[in-house]
């Protein structure tokens, strides 16, 4: 969940724009590319000018909160192209990422798979 305090400018954005962590694709890539779009809209619309991950540092620089999102983004079309992404320099290189990251591919994969059984069916 993520939510937008406008009187302090202040961007709350769950498990999203993480410094430390790789993006975490839990349901629907699609509906996390959306999110990233919403929340970069927001960084402009409402001037926000403290983001406050759910995991990371905050961050008080607003090229820098975009430059997170964008790299999320980035990540989430490389895995959508069944390329290796780049990972961020800042995000975690741990057993425990590289789970997270064989499970977004996996996530990414069954996703594809879905859409190509629905077109063949069109």
């Amino acid at each position: 969940m993520s939510f937008v305090v406008m009187p302090l400018h202040l961007l709350v954005c769950g498990d999203y724009a993480s410094d430390v962590e790789i993006p975490l694709i839990e349901h629907d890539s699609s509906e996390y590319l959306t999110t990233l779009e919403l929340l970069e809209s927001f960084i402009y619309e409402y001037e926000v000018k403290l983001l406050i991950p759910g995991h990371g540092h905050i961050c008080d620089v607003r090229t820098e909160m975009i430059e997170r999102l964008h790299l999320s983004y980035d990540y989430i079309l490389a895995l959508r192209a069944h390329k290796e992404s780049d990972w961020s320099p800042s995000w975690q290189r741990t057993s425990f990422m590289g789970r997270l990251h064989e499970k977004n591919k996996r996530q990414i994969t069954k996703e594809q798979t879905e859409q190509l059984a629905r077109r063949q069916y069109d």
